[in-house]
């Protein structure tokens, strides 16, 4: 049976103000190429507009240097007056006469500058002093205030090293103070956490002249706007990213603004293991086994990652990032003034499952044979009576839901839905392709507010439950009590959410393929209501085969 309690997406948007607390305090300063299919969005079907060149077009071409290593600590008052020492580990080629770009390098939550290592020091080999600040995280399981904390603190430690850096220059430093680094050719890059922190840095700081991201978080803390990007950026990320989905990535990539370039590595088998050493866990699907080999992957990354910094930090001209498709990977590649950035859709992890009738067939369409009565009493009630199926929650910050009878694949789920004493914390919801067992795509729709939101459900040991592949307002949404035609259409490696005729999602993600059907409704956990019961009204529902 299904968790009954729904995937809130209220913490990304209580900590929507973390943004501002930094950016307040700084002055603007594969298969075959077959694999690839382009995704239809709401608004049209994306130009394509990239250059499919060979592989060898993705590799740089700079001298390779020896590389040291070395620490610097810098201090700083954080905004509430508290006193901060960060350390820093730096990598630097060892070849004197020169000065050189410096990238700025913020590693995952709870992670250290160690876990990456190799590639760091690759980077460093190809003419770069790179310095990354041990954030000194919580490491899990962290109590909110904590981990509020280090997201108001982490793009400060990126600023303290950028300016501690920069400050050694012309002092008695025995490897910076010689001006080893070049003041105008900066960069910022980051994995995971670390990318979010990457991306509050370049927002902030002009003295940035690009960033490069890996599984960048951008949905789960404090969201970053991407309209608000307007240096050159590189994203990098695996379809089968477990911990920051594929799906968000590519809606954070598909609205940045065109203003600058703009660039998005796919690599189809790989997860969030952007690092030095893979985790199983990184992966929504097979592990580290199933994985492309972690060496092969860590090319891949270093190759592309110093050609778009050759490109944008160190002022390369010579240097070209074109779109690529190979075997392994895909560049997108979005010049500065261009359309909107062609996006694949991901590919199936498995042989697409023979479809149960003939498109646009209907499978299922009466809510007389929903079940009569509630699986679970004690928590809501459940009846049909004159066309319409009830659902009444009775325990607060729950759920009632209702299973479809049969297994589906790719279908559409369509039903009119209205709460009959709607408040802003009551929801209604669509679910498909569910085991059973925890795993499943679920959309959710709050009328009060216009919040609509997908959340992948997968169980990982030692993680949340969900993520979030999409969440926002939609002016689409009826309010109150008013009835909303929701639909839920799962297809192929496409989820789309369609809200009284109008498209508001179409996200891909391939991790789950068939499973039950289920129309819901409940409370968020931690509402405001929790005196009013949830009570939803379902008429007209229809199964339909794609």
């Amino acid at each position: 049976m299904p968790s009954a309690v729904p995937g809130s997406v209220s913490r990304a948007a209580a900590a929507l103000a973390l943004t501002g607390s930094f950016l307040a305090h700084h002055s603007p300063q594969m298969a075959s190429r077959s694999r690839w299919r382009w995704l239809p969005i709401a608004t049209g079907l994306l130009l394509i507009a990239c250059a499919h060149l060979s592989e060898t077009a993705a590799t740089p071409t700079p001298s390779t240097y020896s590389v040291s290593s070395t620490t610097r600590s810098f201090s700083y008052t954080l905004p509430d007056n508290s006193p901060r020492t960060i350390d820093a580990d730096i990598w630097y080629p060892t070849a004197t006469g020169r000065s050189w770009p410096l990238v700025v390098f913020s590693h995952g939550s709870g992670g250290k500058p160690a876990d990456y290592a190799k590639f760091l020091s690759y980077v460093a080999s190809q003419g770069f002093v790179v310095a990354a600040p041990r954030h000194e995280d919580c490491v899990a399981p962290c109590d909110a205030s904590v981990y509020s904390a280090e997201l108001v603190r982490r793009p400060f430690d990126l600023q303290t090293v950028l300016d501690g850096m920069l400050g050694l220059n012309g002092t008695n430093d025995s490897i910076f103070g010689n001006h080893l680094i070049d003041a105008t050719q900066v960069g910022v890059a980051g994995q995971s956490l670390g990318g979010w922190t990457a991306l509050q840095a370049v927002q902030a700081d002009a003295r940035y002249r690009a960033a490069l991201v890996m599984n960048a978080a951008t949905y789960d803390v404090s969201p970053i706007d991407p309209t608000r990007i307007t240096q050159p950026l590189l994203m990098m990320t695996g379809e089968l990213d477990a911990l920051v989905p594929f799906a968000q990535t590519e809606d954070f990539f598909s609205r940045l603004p065109r203003s600058h370039d703009r660039y998005l590595l796919i690599v189809p088998r790989a997860g969030h293991e952007f690092v030095d050493e893979c985790f199983d866990s990184a992966l929504t699907v097979g592990g580290c086994a199933g994985a492309m080999p972690q060496d092969q992957l860590l090319g891949i990354e270093e190759r592309i990652s110093t050609t778009f910094l050759n490109r944008y930090v160190a002022g390369a001209n010579g240097q070209s990032v074109s779109g690529v498709e190979t075997a392994d990977y895909a560049l997108v590649a979005a010049q500065s003034g261009s359309s909107a950035a062609p996006m694949p859709t991901v590919a199936p992890l498995r042989a697409t499952p023979t479809p149960a009738a003939a498109p646009g067939a209907a499978l299922f369409s009466d809510l007389g044979s929903l079940p009569p009565t509630s699986s679970d009493p004690s928590r809501y009630s459940a009846a049909f009576s004159d066309s319409t199926y009830d659902i009444t929650v009775k325990r607060p910050f729950d759920q009632g839901e209702a299973l479809i009878p049969g297994v589906y694949a790719d279908t559409t789920l369509g039903v009119d839905a209205t709460l009959a004493n709607p408040q802003d914390d009551q929801y209604l919801q669509l679910t498909c392709r569910s085991d059973g067992a925890g795993s499943e795509y679920r959309m959710g729709v709050r009328p009060d507010t216009g919040e609509v939101w997908v959340n992948r459900w997968l169980p990982v040991a030692g993680r949340p439950p969900y993520t979030t592949l999409y969440h926002a307002i939609s002016s689409v949404v009826h309010s109150g009590a008013e009835v909303n035609h929701l639909e839920l259409a799962c297809k192929g490696t496409t989820i789309q959410v369609s809200i009284n005729g109008t498209t508001v999602a179409s996200i891909s993600d391939n991790t789950l393929q068939a499973g039950q059907l289920w129309i819901a409704a409940g409370e968020i956990r931690g509402g405001t209501h929790p005196d009013v019961a949830t009570e939803a009204h379902f008429q007209n529902l229809a199964v339909i085969q794609d």
